[in-house]
């Protein structure tokens, strides 16, 4: 199925599905009245960003203050003189992320204008309603792997629960095509996954998304009115991924008669904000089903039928080059885990493991915790994982991307919000995807296309996307209204820092010292992250003044963002994330180091106390042992017994059989208690003797 949606030109500034604010009146025509003057909205480019001067510009602090503080209000209370109806027809595109906290009116202007149209609400709703059955089916495997493991492993556990918990109704196996369907919801097959192509040209954008299947042409034809083709592809690293990126350039990596003055591809590693429950989930999938496969005929039959159709529908030369690369790679048998499994995410603590077989790699067999992040409460349904994006280019204006699906970019007072939503549902919201904000970025009436690019060329997209990728999850497009990665990892590490003080408990220790090592780890990830960013900009800025210095430009706005101040931001961006982390994660070492020495010291103190007992019962104990064979004689002879009262024995037998009896007890003990010293000092007097 192929879906066009057109970003030309629009009449009168508006689109036909761009909705208006939700007020209790209707729409109507806008105007700025300051006093008696009517004020018309700007139509002409100024600054450096190449965009109007939006209405909300014309107000002053104060104005603006009482604006933005209604926000939460049904109605909102606009500047005396400014009317919803200018409100409506103030021309607010999207503003870059560069230029969010300048011009923060506009953002604000955007927010309050923008509603979602109802076909997206209709998607997301459908697409919320798939969700929720397949996650039900997830739940009904779980259930059922449980209590047959409960069932063979502990039998009066599996009774309870059948008989109790579940009234005589053990949790049944789902269903075959509901274990299928549950599989490509969270691991799609190939060949349906959902390819992005949009086309850019002068005063002109069009945006389509179509299935791997329907690709072919598309990669190697555009309209004649595109100067830039954009496809991107949300793929992870792996087989698909490889071959898709050979089709892409085979026989195109350079054109006749042109400079042959392309990159290699770039490739940079960027970090996403995921729903910790979702990457659950994605594990457990793959987890309980590998598990299962083994032992149970009928979730065989399941991956069976998922390994025969990994490859249908996929173009024939895609198909070949799999399998070659394959074959190449010493995979013996092409899997449908094979060509999913790179889409699954590796979280922060695993980022550093390069994935070289997606079946045996840590992230997708080991248990998923959540991250030291989740602490700060803005933060409680996440989880930071990382990927890696990879651009590749070509002379003739072609350019493709490959990431897997993105989560949340840009953190906000709504980030649990945009981490319940489904994937696809966040993937195309500007609010919260990188990728989404993309894809709308250039839909401006009067800017359309490539209208506001600096320099109208492949290069300058593929840079433009990098920095955008580069520099998120960032706070920035709502103006810093949640706290930033930064921020949230100094309230954990402060919290981790006062767990220093706290009295002694059995067992907390531990717990503590592994809530240190796992917030180390994140932070330590984290960094290499944003520094390994920072070097690739600072090679993208040489690559770009090489490229700017090889070709003579022609055309482009002059007003627009260039190159070099996008990638100079989205270093600075990298850079401050980096030394922040940094500094944490040396503050947090430093911390945890005086956690052990505040423990030893502790442990010192308790081993004295111990110390001090042990003396005291080794006294008690060697005093029981003396007296108690005393005791037993006395109360022995003591007893009334006729053997006993009419003996002929006298009080000196009692002594001579007592008192040796006591004297053997004491020296067998005293020679016991001394045994090393005695041997000790035996070797030395024959050593002594010998010499």
């Amino acid at each position: 199925m192929l879906r066009r949606e057109s970003y030309a030109p629009r009449l009168n500034g508006f689109s036909s599905s761009e909705s208006l604010l939700d007020t209790d009146g209707g729409a109507s025509p806008p105007s700025i009245h300051r006093g008696s003057e009517d004020i018309e909205p700007h139509r002409t480019r100024t600054g450096s960003s190449g965009r109007r001067p939006s209405l909300f510009s014309q107000m002053t602090p104060a104005q603006f203050h009482t604006w933005s503080s209604s926000n939460g209000s049904s109605r909102r209370q606009l500047p005396h003189g400014i009317s919803d109806d200018n409100l409506r027809k103030a021309p607010t595109p999207i503003v870059p992320t560069t230029k969010c906290l300048q011009n923060f009116p506009d953002v604000v202007a955007r927010t309050a204008r923008r509603t979602i149209p109802a076909s997206t609400i209709k998607a997301r709703e459908h697409h919320r309603q798939q969700h929720d059955v397949h996650k039900e089916t997830l739940m009904k495997l779980r259930a059922w792997d449980e209590s047959r493991t409960l069932k063979k492993q502990h039998p009066i556990q599996y009774w309870w629960k059948t008989h109790v918990e579940f009234s005589n109704k053990p949790p049944s196996k789902p269903s075959e095509e509901e274990l299928v369907n549950m599989v490509y919801h969270y691991y799609p097959l190939r060949a349906d996954i959902k390819i992005h192509v949009c086309d850019f040209g002068r005063g002109k954008y069009e945006k389509k998304d179509m299935k791997v299947s329907e690709l072919k042409e598309d990669m190697c034809k555009k309209p004649e009115w595109s100067q830039v083709r954009w496809i991107h592809m949300p793929f992870g690293i792996g087989l698909v991924h490889s071959s898709m990126e050979e089709l892409f350039l085979k026989g195109k990596r350079d054109i006749p008669g042109e400079p042959n003055v392309s990159w290699p591809y770039r490739s940079i590693e960027t970090l996403s904000i995921y729903n910790h429950e979702e990457l659950k989930d994605m594990q457990d999938v793959y987890r309980i089903m590998s598990r299962l496969a083994s032992v149970d005929p009928d979730i065989k039959n399941v991956i069976d039928r998922l390994n025969r159709n990994c490859l249908s529908n996929l173009p024939d030369d895609l198909k070949e080059d799999i399998e070659w690369r394959a074959l190449h790679n010493g995979i013996k048998e092409i899997t449908h885990w094979t060509l999913a499994l790179p889409d699954f995410h590796r979280p922060l603590e695993y980022a550093g493991v390069e994935m070289v077989d997606p079946e045996i790699t840590a992230h997708t067999t080991s248990l998923l915790q959540p991250q030291m992040i989740s602490q700060c409460k803005t933060y409680e349904k996440a989880h930071l994982v990382k990927s890696s994006l990879r651009c590749f280019h070509r002379a003739d204006g072609f350019l493709l991307t490959m990431c897997p699906d993105g989560g949340v970019d840009y953190v906000d007072r709504h980030i649990n919000e945009y981490l319940n939503q489904p994937r696809m549902s966040s993937l195309m919201n500007e609010s919260s995807s990188a990728l989404g904000l993309l894809f709308h970025l250039f839909d401006d009436e009067s800017e359309a296309g490539t209208s506001s690019w600096h320099v109208q060329s492949v290069e300058w997209l593929l840079l433009y996307i990098i920095t955008e990728m580069a520099a998120k999850p960032n706070n920035i497009r709502q103006g810093g209204n949640a706290p930033s990665l930064s921020k949230a990892y100094q309230i954990v590490v402060a919290q981790l820092k006062q767990k220093r003080y706290a009295k002694f408990e059995r067992n907390e220790s531990v717990a503590v010292v592994r809530q240190y090592l796992a917030c180390i780890d994140e932070l330590a990830m984290m960094t290499t992250v944003l520094q390994r960013n920072s070097r690739e900009l600072e090679d993208l800025i040489r690559q770009a003044e090489s490229v700017r210095r090889t070709f003579k430009v022609v055309g482009g706005n002059m007003y627009g963002e260039s190159a070099e101040s996008r990638i100079t931001w989205a270093k600075a961006q990298a850079q401050t994330g980096a030394s922040t982390s940094a500094e944490l994660l040396g503050d947090l070492r430093a911390s945890m180091t005086a956690l052990f020495q505040l423990r030893s010291i502790e442990q010192n103190e308790l081993a004295i106390v111990a110390d001090n007992q042990n003396k005291a019962i080794l006294v008690f104990t060697g005093v029981t042992v003396v007296f108690l064979p005393l005791s037993f004689f006395t109360s022995y002879f003591g007893m009334n017994l006729d053997g006993l009262a009419n003996t002929t024995r006298t009080e000196k037998y009692f002594w001579k059989v007592c008192g040796t009896t006591g004297f053997v007890i004491v020296l067998a003990l005293v020679l016991y208690v001394q045994r090393i010293r005695i041997a000790r000092r035996l070797r030395h007097a024959v050593s002594s003797t010998l010499v």
